[in-house]
Order: C-alpha cells, then structure tokens, then sequence
C-alpha cells in the first residue's frame, strides 16, 4: 500500500489513519460544508432584494393630485360621507363602516358583541 492512498472527494489518507477515524473525518468535513451551504441560503432567503426605484414611483401615484377640502384632517379609511361623495363624485354613498360592542353581563361568564354602523 503507497503512502496516500486517494479515496472519494479528493481527500487522501495516511498510512497511519485507521480507515474509520477517515471516514469520521470526511462525513464530519461534508457535514460542516452542508452547514455552510445551509447559512449561505437562509441570509439569501432572509435578505431578499430591495424593490427598485421603478416600483416605487408607480406606487405613489395612486391618488392623482391633493385631497378635497373636505377630506383634510380625516384618517384613510375613515371617511365622512361629505368627503367620499368629493373623491369619487358619487352622492348616494351608503355607510358599510361597522363598530363592534362587547357587553358583559354581570354575574355571567358569557360576553355579547353586537356590531353597530360606525357613524350611529
């Protein structure tokens, strides 16, 4: 038997190696090269790439030009009639915004929600 004897994956082993301190020592090798490859995909996973500055230009557009004087200091989302009937030109507008109301009777382990229009 020569001095190295060349085995799988191009590792080479001394005489003095006993076949199976060998083996351990390229499973332990592959298993840390597997560890690598597996960080090396999670942070390209984790860290996806940004959105272009394309992107976001076509984002903010979306309202075309400043809100109607009625509109101004009200939250997206919850609107007066009088502004929604401004930003879409549509004067028969119906209120679909709800409030949800918990009551508890007292001396009962039960709670009644009841949701209610949220403007009455």
């Amino acid at each position: 038997m020569t001095t190295f004897e060349t085995i799988g994956l191009g590792a080479a082993r001394t005489d003095g190696q006993s076949r199976s301190e060998f083996n351990r020592l390229v499973w332990i090798s592959a298993a840390f090269a597997a560890a690598i490859l597996a960080v090396i995909a999670s942070a390209a996973l984790a860290f996806p790439p940004s959105a272009s500055a394309g992107d976001a230009a076509a984002k903010a557009n979306r309202l075309d030009g400043a809100l109607p004087a009625s509109c101004s200091g009200q939250a997206w989302g919850a609107w007066s009639p009088d502004c929604l009937a401004a930003l879409t030109g549509n004067t028969s507008l119906r209120p679909v915004g709800t409030v949800t109301v918990e009551q508890r009777p007292a001396g009962e382990n039960v709670s009644v929600l009841m949701r209610l229009p949220a403007n009455g």
